[in-house]
């Protein structure tokens, strides 16, 4: 999958993506903005064609590809002509220090799956060192609930700035202003 994740790249198609997940596969839209030997980076587009954050993602995890389709024709009509990335990565630096620097450096929120657990570590950032990340985590209701630390090579997924992430943010953020 690599060589043809590197083709989107570099031509910057929107395409539809299928990961294995246990007994339903996922699928997500959107276009590959960084890559490395074993994570990439896509921009997502929810079914109504707006923006829903950036992902990074494991190659192997990817099942299935599609291009062209009807379906990705629909998502280019509806993506609003203003949408503009607001984020440039480079394409070829290791995919998920670039997006936890992000969350450090804008004190954003990400979601972090990470091996053998069933639930997502969600917070901010607060350092990458040692090949290990401490995130300030934040329950569903954007109230502080504690540290973790992380081993990058644990790391499966990470999603920032998605509608999750940013509804989390927005509560965070009211009760910091109270």
């Amino acid at each position: 999958m690599f060589g043809i994740l590197k083709k989107y790249l570099q031509d910057s198609s929107l395409i539809e993506m299928y990961f294995y997940s246990g007994e339903n596969d996922k699928f997500c839209c959107g276009k590959v903005v960084s890559l490395d030997d074993y994570y990439f980076t896509f921009v997502s587009f929810d079914p109504y064609g707006r923006y829903d954050g950036y992902f990074v993602r494991r190659i192997n995890d990817l099942c299935r590809i599609n291009a062209n389709s009807k379906y990705i024709n629909s998502i280019i009509a509806l993506i609003d002509n203003e949408f503009v990335e607001h984020i440039k990565f480079d394409v070829y630096e290791a995919t998920i220090p670039q997006v936890l620097r992000l969350s450090i450096d804008n004190k954003k929120a990400v979601s972090i799956e990470i091996t053998d657990s069933d639930s997502l570590i969600i917070g901010i950032v607060s350092s990458v060192e040692d090949n290990k990340i401490c995130i300030n985590t934040l329950n569903e209701y954007g109230e502080p609930d504690g540290v973790s630390t992380v081993y990058l090579e644990d790391i499966i997924s990470v999603s920032y700035d998605s509608l999750d992430e940013r509804k989390i943010e927005r509560l965070y953020n009211l009760f910091q202003n109270k």
